[in-house]
């Protein structure tokens, strides 16, 4: 049978990844059980080692994984080798830590949740928090008690807090055919009163949910946004049930009040107008109140042509043709985004974007802390968009590949409170990818994965491709 021309790459793919693992060949026949479980002690040497916190590289390093974490991280040849120590050789490659997602939306059925969960670790992705939108929360509370063994820590919020979206029929006029998911009673809570909110936050402490989503906005005059004293109350009595809330947020008065109101987060940048110096010493009067970068939703509703990441390493292995479809319908499509309130694409959503450019590297340069967000759910390959997230940072917000590379391992993990992941040190779980290049020279070559370790033990990529992807 002839193969077309999709397959002809995906055979090209399974021969690179193969040939990638060839290296494991006599390590897979030496190892026991016990090594695969992690009791065994492996000894990972030779390769250009990121720490994830900003410091520089270790070159030619050696660190060693045993019970599924870091235990000794030091140069080749200057460590203490423990005693039947498994070798693996890394020489010429970069080992990073695994990258954290702190705003994505998984959805689906537990199977779909679980395959979703597996891409994400194929891409390199150890953790994410699915920060709502789902008519049934329920799969994703199961998979998140499970914690299949070869996908990504998933974390949740649950059924997120709403205004009370009165019925505005210029939001129809507009073309609007519905509200925003989120919107919807089947997977947001609308929130009237205080006692509502309450009640609601100590449900979701029942769920023991890890944090909790309220949404602060009206559409750009389309809805009834949550009122001050509502979202006060959600706030006062998330924390005294130990739970952080993150705030969708568009308007700098409502960040600057979310702030003073005691959140822990903001699900997006500011973005209608630029920030001023009120709002950074805000911020840094709160310095634990972190930003989600969520560049990439706004940046994706510029482009008018298919965009250069097309030909990305990542992005070229795992894409579908339905997802390259429906980028290109977006990217194709003219009509505003009724829903939100966007008269326009063009030049709304360029000068939109910009200004959530200058917003991040203003209040980046200031100190804010930032984490990793895609927010992603549209179109766009999910196991993609944290790079693609990375890319922008580099090349649009400012930042070193070192600076974008800590934001999204130690930076995102503090955010979540993820304290065991985010840098190769001592004590952390062992969870990291292992590349063909180096990330500092070129942000992209997060993308070019040999290997990823997730929790001490290596994911089989090749099965997970030939069985979800390559199908």
């Amino acid at each position: 049978m002839k193969m077309r021309k999709r397959d002809v790459r995906r055979t090209t793919l399974a021969s690179r990844l193969l040939c990638a693992t060839g290296s494991l060949l006599l390590l897979t026949n030496v190892q026991t059980a016990e090594a695969q479980t992690g009791s065994v002690p492996l000894l990972f040497e030779g390769a250009r080692l990121i720490v994830g916190d900003g410091s520089a590289p270790i070159e030619d390093a050696a660190f060693v994984v045993e019970n599924n974490r870091f235990t000794i991280v030091g140069r080749n040849g200057e460590i203490q080798v423990p005693a039947g120590a498994v070798r693996v050789d890394l020489t010429g490659q970069t080992v990073m830590p695994a990258l954290i997602d702190t705003h994505v939306h998984v959805g689906g059925t537990r199977q779909g949740i679980v395959e979703r969960l597996n891409l994400l670790a194929y891409a390199g992705i150890a953790a994410v928090q699915d920060m709502g939108t789902m008519p049934d929360f329920g799969p994703a509370f199961r998979v998140r008690a499970e914690q299949p063994p070869n996908g990504a820590q998933l974390l949740m919020t649950g059924r997120g807090l709403v205004g009370p979206l009165g019925t505005v029929p210029r939001n129809i006029e507009l073309g609007a055919r519905g509200r925003l998911f989120e919107d919807l009673r089947s997977s947001a809570i609308q929130v009237m009163t205080e006692a509502r909110g309450r009640r609601h936050v100590r449900w979701l402490a029942e769920q023991r949910a890890d944090a909790v989503k309220l949404w602060v906005d009206d559409r750009l005059g389309l809805e009834e946004p949550m009122t001050p004293a509502n979202y006060r109350a959600v706030i006062d009595e998330a924390h005294r049930h130990n739970l952080r809330v993150i705030a969708h947020v568009w308007y700098l008065e409502d960040a600057k009040d979310l702030v003073r109101a005691g959140v822990d987060g903001l699900a997006h940048p500011i973005r209608d107008k630029d920030v001023d110096d009120e709002m950074i010493e805000l911020l840094k009067s709160h310095p634990n109140v972190f930003i989600q970068t969520t560049l990439r939703p706004t940046y994706t509703y510029t482009l008018t042509e298919d965009p250069a990441w097309f030909e990305d390493p990542l992005f070229v292995d795992i894409s579908t043709p339905e997802e390259i479809r429906d980028i290109r319908e977006l990217v194709r499509s003219s009509e505003p985004w009724a829903h939100q309130g966007w008269p326009n694409k063009m030049p709304f959503g360029k000068e939109l974007y910009e200004r959530i450019v200058r917003n991040t590297k203003k209040l980046y340069e200031a100190g804010v802390p930032h984490a990793l967000g895609t927010d992603h759910g549209g179109p766009a390959p999910r196991a993609y968009v944290a790079h693609l997230e990375l890319k922008l940072l580099v090349n649009d917000v400012g930042l070193t590949p070192s600076e974008a590379i800590t934001l999204a391992t130690q930076s995102s993990a503090k955010a979540l409170q993820l304290v065991d992941l985010g840098t190769i040190e001592p004590g952390k779980i062992a969870s990291f990818i292992v590349l063909d290049a180096n990330p500092l020279d070129d942000i992209t070559n997060t993308q070019r994965i040999s290997r990823v370790y997730l929790r001490g033990h290596e994911i089989d990529r090749l099965a997970f491709k030939n069985r979800y992807v390559s199908q």
